[in-house]
């Protein structure tokens, strides 16, 4: 068991975020912790830079995530 696990800018480019969660939670540790790096559609620079944000990367990103999203992977990975 780990007590962090972190994807750092590497989660968005997973294509099956469910299933990764979950995963993850199963190698933490009771008061483990999984620390996830991404660019986040709900900012600043994305409202700013829309689709010209060069961290959105495409084609690479499978996902664009929301704080929204993040928080309900968190949940399934519970």
């Amino acid at each position: 068991k780990w007590d962090i696990i972190m994807f750092n800018c590497s989660y968005e480019h997973i294509s099956d975020p469910v299933e990764t969660i979950q995963h993850t939670s199963t190698l933490l540790s009771n008061n483990g912790i999984c620390i996830i790096t991404i660019p986040i559609i709900s900012s600043y620079v994305w409202k700013h830079y829309g689709t010209n944000w060069i961290q959105i990367d495409p084609p690479r990103h499978f996902f664009l995530h929301s704080n929204k999203s993040i928080e309900l992977l968190s949940k399934k990975g519970v």
